[in-house]
C-alpha cells in the first residue's frame, strides 16, 4: 500500500505516545517528573504553622506562581507534542492551522471520550478528522471504532495517506495484536471505503490478501461474530464472483450470521435457505422466525414474496441484531402480518396443503410473540382471524 504517497520532508517516523512522554518542558524537566499539581496545592492552602508568618507567606506565593507557570508548561508540551503528531501524520502542517482548527485541538486536549466520539460523529472536514485522528494516537486512545468511524469519512488522498502509515505502524490501534477482530475491522472499513470512493483495485488488494488467510478462517472458528461486519464482509465478497462461487465461500464459513446475511443479497438462492435451516439455533428468536418463513412452501415458491421479505429483513436490520428490543420486535411482527394478508389473499386456500402451510407461519408468529412479547394477546388474535380468513 501506498504507491506514489510522499514522506513527510522532515524524514522522521511516525510519532508513537513513548515518544511524546520524553518531550521536555521549558525548564528542562521530563513532563512525567512534574510533581502532582494536586499535592502541590493543597499544600500550598494548608494553614500557615512558621512563626514569620511573611517570610512562609512569601514563599507560598511564589511556589503557587510556580505552579501555575508548570501548569502552562504542560499544556504547551501537550500541543507541541500534539502538533509534532500531526506533522509526522498527515498531509497538513500544525504551522498552517487556522485559528478554528487551533481551537478544536486544545478543545480535544479537555475532552473525555465521550466527547472525542461526539465530535468525531459531527466532523466533516478533513483536516478536522486528522487532526482528531492524531489527538487519539497520542493519548493512546486511538480504537478500532473511532478508527473506522474515520476512515469512512476520509477521502481518497487522506484515506491513502492514513492507511499508509497505520498500515506502516499498526500497533497505533488499540487492540490490534490481542484482538483479532480489530485488525477484520480495521480492514473491512478500508476495503468497504475504498470500494465507495470508486478506489476498486485497492479495495480488492485487501479482500485477496485477507479472506482466505484471516477473515474466513475468524469466522469460522467463530472468533469473529460481528453482525454488522460480517454484514459488509459478505457485501465486499459480491464482486466479479458468480453467485455460486460466493455461496460456496460462505457455507465453509460454518456461520449462520454470514448466512443470514447472504440471504439477503439471494433470498430465492435454495443452498442458502438448506443451509440456515440445519444451522438456525445460533440465531435469535426474529431471525429463526425469518428461517422458517423463508423455508415455508408458500414463501419459497414466491419469487415476490421472498423477495419482499428479504427487502424487510435489510430495512429493519434483522440479520446485524444479536439482541431483540420490544421496538424491533413490534415493527417485524406487524410488517410479518401485512405478508400472510397478502398471502391470504393471493394464494387459493382450497388447494390441497395451502390452509395447512398458512396456518403454520400463524403459528411460527405466534410463537415468536410468545417468547419476546409482554403481552402478545393482541397480535395472537389478529394473526390467527387472518389464516381463518375474517379477521378484516
Amino acid at each position: 500500500m501506498g504507491h506514489g504517497m510522499k514522506r513527510r520532508n522532515n524524514g522522521t517516523d511516525l510519532l508513537t505516545y513513548s515518544n511524546v512522554k520524553r518531550v521536555k518542558t521549558v525548564d528542562g524537566r521530563s513532563s512525567s517528573q512534574i510533581q502532582t499539581p494536586s499535592k502541590s496545592l493543597l499544600h500550598l492552602l494548608e494553614k500557615p504553622h512558621s512563626s514569620n508568618l511573611d517570610i512562609e507567606i512569601n514563599e507560598r506565593v511564589q511556589g503557587l506562581e510556580r505552579l501555575i507557570e508548570v501548569g502552562q508548561n504542560q499544556i504547551e508540551t501537550v500541543s507541541n507534542s500534539l502538533n509534532y503528531v500531526l506533522d509526522n501524520f498527515g498531509s497538513i502542517s500544525s504551522e498552517k492551522l487556522t485559528m478554528r482548527q487551533k481551537k478544536l485541538q486544545n478543545q480535544l486536549i479537555h475532552s473525555s471520550k465521550q466527547q472525542i466520539r461526539m465530535l468525531i460523529r459531527r466532523t466533516r472536514s478533513q483536516e478536522d478528522l486528522l487532526i482528531i485522528l492524531s489527538h487519539l494516537i497520542f493519548r493512546e486512545e486511538l480504537d478500532v471504532d473511532s478508527l473506522v468511524n474515520i476512515v469512512m469519512k476520509l477521502n481518497l488522498e487522506m484515506l491513502l495517506s492514513v492507511h499508509q502509515r497505520l498500515h506502516a505502524n499498526p500497533n497505533m490501534v488499540r487492540g490490534w495484536q490481542s484482538d483479532p477482530e480489530v485488525r477484520i475491522k480495521a480492514e473491512i472499513a478500508y476495503a468497504s471505503r475504498y470500494k465507495l470512493l470508486g478506489s476498486k483495485v485497492l479495495s480488492n488488494f485487501i479482500i485477496n490478501s485477507s479472506l482466505e488467510s484471516s477473515w474466513l478462517p475468524k469466522v469460522k472458528t467463530g472468533v469473529f461474530q460481528s453482525p454488522a461486519y460480517l454484514r459488509n464482509m459478505v457485501r465486499l465478497l459480491k464482486r466479479d464472483e458468480n453467485e455460486s462461487e460466493l455461496v460456496q465461500q460462505v457455507l465453509d464459513s460454518e456461520n449462520a450470521f454470514l448466512g443470514l446475511c447472504l440471504w439477503e443479497m439471494f433470498p430465492l438462492n435454495r443452498e442458502i435457505k438448506d443451509f440456515l435451516e440445519k444451522r438456525s439455533d445460533s440465531l435469535n428468536v426474529l431471525q429463526r422466525m425469518l428461517v422458517l418463513f423463508m423455508n415455508n412452501t408458500l414463501i419459497s415458491t414466491s419469487r415476490e414474496i421472498s423477495l419482499k421479505l428479504a427487502r424487510i429483513s435489510e430495512h429493519l436490520k434483522l440479520c446485524t441484531t444479536k439482541k431483540v428490543s420490544p421496538k424491533s420486535l413490534r415493527r417485524t411482527i406487524g410488517t410479518i402480518e401485512v405478508i400472510l394478508r397478502e398471502l391470504r389473499d393471493s394464494v387459493d386456500l382450497q388447494e390441497e396443503g395451502n390452509a395447512e402451510l398458512l396456518e403454520n407461519l400463524v403459528d411460527i408468529l405466534n410463537e415468536t410473540k410468545e417468547k419476546e412479547a409482554d403481552d402478545d394477546s393482541e397480535y395472537t388474535l389478529g394473526t390467527v382471524s387472518l389464516a381463518r380468513g375474517d379477521g378484516e
